[in-house]
């Protein structure tokens, strides 16, 4: 299980937690109550003091969204072979640095 603590300056605000793939944040009651918090977002409001996720393929990051998808290609390919080539962006080289690229 991995937890990270969430602080606003020197107040605790939550626990957001992993395990399985599955995470969780949990308001902290002293931070629900003190005067001026706030919701961290429209998605974690404070009236909810715990929030689950349902689903082990909901991502809260890309990188996490790239890992459950390489995970769903490989159960889909079964015993198959299969390369996966990420796609490199590259910004053509200019003679002139203040030439801007088309």
């Amino acid at each position: 299980m991995r937890t990270l603590v969430a602080y606003l300056n020197e107040t605790r605000v939550g626990v957001l937690s992993e395990s399985d793939d599955l995470w969780r944040f949990e308001y902290d009651r002293n931070w629900v109550n003190a005067s001026g918090s706030f919701d961290l977002s429209p998605a974690l409001k404070r009236t909810q003091l715990l929030h689950q996720d349902g689903s082990s393929l909901r991502t809260l990051n890309p990188a996490l969204k790239m890992r459950s998808d390489l995970k769903a290609n490989l159960r889909r390919s079964d015993n198959c072979m299969t390369t996966i080539r990420p796609k490199v962006l590259t910004r053509p080289a200019s003679s002139n640095p203040a030439e801007k690229p088309q």
